[in-house]
């Protein structure tokens, strides 16, 4: 399945963390570079800066 998450806050990362142990193809979106660093560090996702609104 193909997953869009806006936002690499608390929650963003962590429901990403689930569905990538999963074997899910996911996108994280956020205007924060910091974050969207340490979500492609830690997790198997592809992430995208930019407002996802």
């Amino acid at each position: 399945m193909k997953i869009v998450i806006a936002g690499a806050g608390d929650v963003g990362f962590h429901l990403a963390e689930l569905l990538a142990f999963e074997n899910q193809d996911i996108v994280v979106i956020d205007t924060n570079q910091d974050v969207l660093d340490f979500a492609s560090s830690h997790l198997d996702v592809l992430t995208l800066k930019g407002d996802a609104t």
